[in-house]
């Protein structure tokens, strides 16, 4: 598939993404119905087919306890899915949502709606996950990680972001450091700052310490020039300090990446995660596109850590960034990276990240499925058992309407069905 070829189908998506938002927010009824107030109960899910990894075979699933068990349990209720194709259910790595008590609800409707049980919010203030309590990390809403707020450096690019969402939101420009500091962002000027910031991070309850590189081959010239404010990252020098003290607490690390140096960086200090895929939002005009390009030698060095690195391709926009993570991402999944799902996509949620993903065409159907329904979710939470319908896992499942290897369409329309630790909160027609 040439790039000239993909990007026509990248525009078509962006077009229609547009268009069903414009519609969707024409809409005065629900897309689907919800049963927020669900339990778990036993169940015999019977004539449906399960997808196991390589395909999809008939086989009934029996419920009980929130859990799928080898032998129908007295008194199930049954329900029959017969043409009807089950998968566990999906993730996403990278979200910005779940971040106030104002997108809440609309966030839990949105995730459940794409069949997104699991999420990482990976920047947001220590209210957050108070604020959003009823809606996360319960029977009936989206298990959440939190990273909270992100180490960076002076004038690095959370704080310039959030200065305009604080004056955005009619917050006083004098009041910004004094409310935003030290809570949406850290900032770290040398490693004496490290541990008293992981202090009062930790105060916040983050499940994920988070850092931000942007071009640290140019730490220097960043930090001096005022030209660069909000688009600084952390002095690479400090980087496997402050992964080494997340590593300390118990916390795994993430980090924010633009260039190839950059990932470099975060894999050299063990990171855990990469958030971002190199290349992934510069301009048509960006320079010297080679500094965004990965090695082979690059992508071994992150198989062998056992990094996890994230896709986030909904941010792509010109043609040399498309080119650039398309080749980024076959140069990873020829070295058996694992890569997984993440969107970074406040407006669409996961939808665009899915159907771009699609367009991109360096993965096959069943191999972007295994991301969304088991790799994803697995490197989310490694001590759930999850990401697979078998005895003893969580009974976390989707119903879809038609097979999505064949219809690949479904994983943008959603599943039908949504059971979550066995209570049943959707199963429509």
């Amino acid at each position: 598939m040439t790039t000239s070829t993909v990007l026509v189908a990248w525009c078509i998506v962006v077009c229609q993404d547009h268009a069903a938002a414009q519609a969707t927010s024409q809409m005065a009824k629900p897309v689907r119905q919800w049963r927020w107030d669900a339990t778990a109960e036993p169940l015999a899910l019977v004539g449906g087919r399960v997808f196991d990894g390589s395909g999809f075979a008939a086989r009934p699933i029996y419920v009980d306890g929130g859990k799928i068990v080898r032998a129908r349990p007295t008194g199930a209720r049954e329900i029959d899915l017969t043409g009807r194709y089950l998968t566990p259910a999906f993730a996403d790595a990278h979200v910005h949502r779940f971040s106030s008590r104002w997108d809440a609800a609309e966030s839990r409707e949105m995730y459940f709606r794409h069949g997104f049980l699991y999420a990482m919010n990976c920047g947001s203030s220590k209210a957050a996950r108070s604020e959003c309590e009823a809606y996360i990390n319960r029977p009936t809403g989206v298990d959440l990680l939190y990273a909270n707020g992100g180490f960076t450096a002076a004038g690095g690019h959370p704080v310039k972001l959030n200065e305009t969402l604080h004056r955005r939101h009619g917050g006083d420009p004098a009041t910004f450091f004094e409310q935003c500091a030290d809570d949406r962002f850290y900032i770290i000027r040398s490693s004496s700052d490290i541990t008293e910031k992981a202090e009062l991070h930790a105060l916040t309850r983050p499940d994920l310490l988070k850092l931000f590189l942007l071009h640290s081959d140019e730490f220097s010239l960043r930090a001096a020039d005022e030209q660069y404010y909000g688009r600084r990252g952390l002095d690479p020098a400090l980087v496997p300090l402050i992964t080494r003290e997340g590593h300390r607490r118990g916390l795994r690390v993430g980090a924010h990446v633009e260039s190839a140096a950059d990932l470099r960086t975060a894999v050299h200090a063990r990171v855990d995660f990469v958030l971002h895929t190199p290349g992934y939002n510069i301009g048509s005009s960006s320079g010297d596109v080679a500094r965004f390009l990965l090695t082979p030698t690059d992508a071994q060095l992150v198989a062998r850590n056992g990094t996890f690195h994230t896709t986030t391709v909904s941010w792509v926009r010109t043609e040399t960034a498309l080119d650039t993570v398309r080749r980024n991402l076959s140069v990873l999944k020829a070295a058996g990276v694992r890569v997984i799902f993440g969107s970074d996509d406040h407006s669409n949620g996961p939808t665009r990240e899915i159907r771009l993903l699609r367009a991109l065409g360096v993965y096959s159907g069943i191999e972007l499925l295994t991301m969304l329904c088991h790799d994803t979710p697995r490197a989310l939470y490694p001590d759930r058992r999850i990401g697979r319908l078998d005895t003893g896992y969580e009974a976390n499942l989707l119903v879809f309407a038609a097979d999505p290897l064949r219809d690949p369409g479904q994983l943008i329309e959603g599943p039908v069905g949504v059971i979550k630790q066995g209570a049943v909160l959707s199963m429509g027609e």
